[in-house]
């Protein structure tokens, strides 16, 4: 995960993650985040490809590995969110489906949260 240029996986943070910005962006936000989040998972998928066994780093969830696993989650869930089609991503659509079966990672689902907004909960 080292290896993924900050400014792509940066650019996959940014864009879900920081409401101010998407409500200042306006009516272009679904294909501002489209764009950042695709750019980013085309630099992360092939990276995965190496690195991944049942998740992500191998086939254990724990420590630096877990983070790795919960940005993967929330990029996932956000990716949807704007309309990137994952099934370009065959590894991190895979990772995702795994990792959703894991209790903690349902728990920490962004959907769960409670300061998750009314109009993106599912």
């Amino acid at each position: 995960m080292q290896q993924v240029p900050a400014v792509q996986i940066d650019g996959i943070t940014l864009s879900q993650s920081n409401l101010y910005m998407l409500q200042k962006i306006g009516a272009e936000k679904v294909q501002w985040a489209h764009h950042f989040i695709q750019r980013g998972f085309e630099a992360l998928e092939p990276i995965l490809k190496e690195t991944a066994g049942k998740y992500c780093v191998g086939d254990e969830v724990r420590g630096h590995s877990s983070h790795q696993n919960t940005v993967d989650l929330s990029s996932i869930y956000n990716a949807e969110r704007f309309k990137v089609d994952v099934d370009q991503f065959p590894t991190i659509k895979r990772l995702n489906q795994t990792l959703l079966k894991v209790d903690a990672f349902k728990e920490s689902h962004p959907s769960c949260q409670l300061d998750t907004p009314a109009e993106i909960c599912t």
